[in-house]
C-alpha cells in the first residue's frame, strides 16, 4: 500500500533540489499531494512530474500582495485541501524549506505529523523578526526535524525541544541534472576563472572575496572573477566595480543558468561564508568537477574534507583566503584528483537514496 505524503511548498521560485526529493519519494512509492504556488516560474516543471497531485494556490510574488493572497487562501482554498486530505487518508506533511506560507498553511489544513526539512537551524538575518518566529513555532510543532548536517543535532534538540530519534540528519543531494544548459559567461580557457553563486546576504562575505581577490590580482593578471546571483548587492556594488576582470549578474537565475555557470573545466567555486548551515552549491559545483574553495563554518565542514574533495580555509580571513586561491591556481595539477573525490561523494547522495530515509519515518 502506498504511503501518501502532502507537501505544503507554496514559494515564490521552486528549487530544483525540492522536486529531487519529491520524485525521491515517487520512486519510493509514495503517493505526492502537493500544495504550491501557480505563479512559480518553474510551475510547469511541476506539472510533468509523474505521479504527483497538485493543488496550485494563487501564491504571492510580492510581501505587499501577500495578506490578500493568504485571505484568498484561507476563504477559499483550506476547505478544497481539507475535503481532498479526507479522501487520501495522508501519513504526514512533508515542509521542504521554510516560506511565509508554510506556517499558515499547516494551521489551516487538517492536523497530520508534519516532517520539517529545516535548512536553517537559526534564521540568519536577525531583523527578520517574523521568520524567525514562524521557524521556530514550524519547529516545535512538527513530529520530526530533518537537518542536513549532523553538526546542528544537538541546537535543534534544545532550540525545538525534540528527543534524538525525532531529529534526522539527510544531508542534500546532487543538483546538476536538468535538461540543458545556458551559458552566460564564455570563460576564458587561459585563465583561472573564480566563481560565487548564490543568493547574496550579508553572511555570505562576499567582502572578504573582493579583499582577497583585489590582493590575488595584483600579482596574478591572468584570474577572472564572477559573481552571480540575486539578492541586494547594493552594499557591495561599487567594491566590485573598481574590481579588474570581474562580472556581477545579480538577478534570479534559472537551473540551465546555474548549470551553466560551473559547466567550464576551469572554474574554482569560492564560498567565502561568515556562517553558515550548509551550502547546495557545494552539490551543484561538485559533480560538475568544479573544485571548491570553502570558509569552515557549520555544516560545510561535513560536506567538505580539506585538500581531498575540496579546500576549507577561516571564515572572514581574507589573507586566508588568498593563499588558497593563490595555491589552487598555482596547482592545477591537483584538480583532476579534487574533481574524482567529488563525483565519488555525490555517488553517495542520490535522491533515490536520501528520500528512502524520511519515507521510512513516515507513519
Amino acid at each position: 500500500m502506498k504511503k501518501v505524503v502532502v507537501v505544503n511548498f507554496v514559494a515564490k521560485h521552486s528549487y530544483l533540489f525540492i522536486r529531487r526529493m519529491i520524485e525521491g519519494f515517487i520512486y519510493n512509492d509514495c503517493y505526492v499531494f502537493a500544495i504550491v504556488s501557480k505563479n512559480m516560474p518553474e510551475i510547469e516543471e511541476w506539472r510533468n512530474l509523474k505521479g504527483i497531485e497538485l493543488y496550485e494556490v494563487d501564491g504571492y510574488q510580492s510581501i505587499v500582495d501577500f495578506p490578500k493572497k493568504l485571505f484568498t487562501f484561507i476563504r477559499r482554498d483550506a476547505k478544497a485541501i481539507n475535503n481532498r486530505i479526507s479522501e487520501l487518508k495522508p501519513s504526514c506533511i512533508y515542509l521542504p524549506i521554510f516560506t511565509y506560507w508554510s506556517l499558515p498553511i499547516n494551521k489551516s489544513i487538517n492536523k497530520l505529523p508534519v516532517i520539517y526539512a529545516m535548512h536553517d537551524p537559526e534564521v540568519h538575518e536577525k531583523k527578520r523578526v517574523v521568520a524567525r518566529y514562524m521557524n521556530t513555532k514550524l519547529g516545535k510543532s512538527a513530529t520530526y526535524i530533518v537537518i542536513l548536517s549532523e553538526v546542528f543535532r544537538e541546537f535543534v534538540k534544545k532550540k525545538y525541544h525534540k528527543d534524538e530519534l525525532h531529529v534526522i540528519t539527510v544531508p542534500s543531494g546532487l543538483e546538476n541534472e536538468v535538461a540543458g544548459i545556458t551559458t552566460l559567461i564564455d570563460y576564458d580557457d587561459n585563465k583561472t576563472n573564480f566563481l560565487f553563486q548564490g543568493r547574496i546576504d550579508k553572511y555570505k562575505g562576499l567582502e572578504v572575496l573582493a579583499e582577497a581577490y583585489k590582493m590575488l590580482y595584483a600579482e596574478n593578471k591572468e584570474i577572472t572573477l564572477t559573481v552571480a546571483g540575486s539578492g541586494d548587492f547594493s552594499l557591495y556594488l561599487k567594491t566590485y566595480e573598481e574590481l579588474p576582470n570581474c562580472t556581477v549578474i545579480n538577478r534570479w537565475l534559472t537551473n540551465e543558468e546555474v548549470s551553466g555557470l560551473f559547466n567550464a573545466r576551469n572554474v574554482i567555486t569560492v564560498l567565502p561564508y561568515t556562517s553558515a548551515t550548509q551550502s547546495g552549491v557545494i552539490n551543484v559545483a561538485m559533480p560538475c568537477g568544479s573544485p571548491i574553495i570553502a570558509t569552515r563554518c557549520g555544516g560545510i565542514v561535513e560536506q567538505i574534507t580539506d585538500n581531498e574533495n575540496g579546500y576549507l580555509v577561516n571564515p572572514n580571513d581574507a589573507n586566508d583566503l588568498y593563499l588558497k586561491m593563490k595555491y589552487v591556481s598555482e596547482h592545477k595539477e591537483e584538480w583532476k584528483r579534487i574533481r574524482e573525490n567529488g563525483y565519488k561523494h555525490m555517488k553517495e547522495l542520490s535522491w533515490e537514496i536520501l528520500s528512502k530515509k524520511i519515507v521510512d519515518i513516515m507513519n
